[in-house]
């Protein structure tokens, strides 16, 4: 997850968060996250984690659900 979308505790200069920020092309996006996940003996593709996460690959679903349960408890959430 580091690698994929950079450290959640700070907004830092990964790529994940400069295409956030509007810094940074997706595709620009994906090649960095590639070369990073390289750096460290591993193959990662953005696209298909994202392809995967919004084709109810599990996580997304899964996700979901947790924010609506926390919803309802009357308690805001940022997704």
């Amino acid at each position: 997850m580091a690698v994929l979308f950079g450290p959640y505790h700070a907004d830092t200069d990964h790529p994940w968060h400069r295409a956030e920020r509007g810094e940074l092309e997706l595709e620009a996006c994906r090649a960095e996250i590639r070369a990073l996940a390289a750096e460290q003996g591993f193959e990662l593709d953005l696209f298909d984690i994202l392809t995967h996460m919004s084709s109810g690959g599990g996580t997304c679903r899964r996700w979901s659900e947790v924010v609506r349960q926390v919803r309802a408890t009357g308690r805001r959430t940022p997704c």
